[in-house]
């Protein structure tokens, strides 16, 4: 079989900012948190859309968050809703797939980044 033709069950790609906290969410007016969804939004899916065509099954979504010193928040700070629904149509054909979700802090130093890996399980 040739690699390229293998179905892909797997995908991991970064992307270079972090999602808005939820703290934020609530306390902005709502055309920031429109402006900042689309944004996170075309970031995800300007990353994702080269993997290929979503997945079909069942997936876990593994979110690893990268922050900065001087914006240290708790892992309780960042909601998936936005990972999740930017997600949708270019990692998976719909939101109702995701049957795992892992969130977890990186302590490695630089940029702040996401890294999201879409897996079927």
């Amino acid at each position: 079989m040739i690699p390229a033709l293998a179905l892909r069950t797997r995908m991991t790609f970064a992307v270079p900012r972090l999602p808005m906290s939820l703290n934020d969410w609530t306390r902005r007016h709502w055309s920031v948190r429109d402006r900042e969804t689309k944004a996170w939004r075309e970031w995800v899916q300007c990353t994702c859309h080269w993997l290929g065509a979503p997945l079909d099954g069942a997936v876990r979504v593994t979110l690893s968050f990268r922050q900065t010193r001087r914006h240290r928040m708790d892992l309780d700070g960042y909601a998936p809703k936005m990972a999740l629904d930017a997600l949708q149509g270019v990692a998976y054909t719909n939101d109702r797939q995701v049957r795992e979700l892992v969130m977890r802090l990186e302590d490695e130093r630089g940029e702040p980044r996401t890294t999201i890996t879409v897996e079927e399980i």
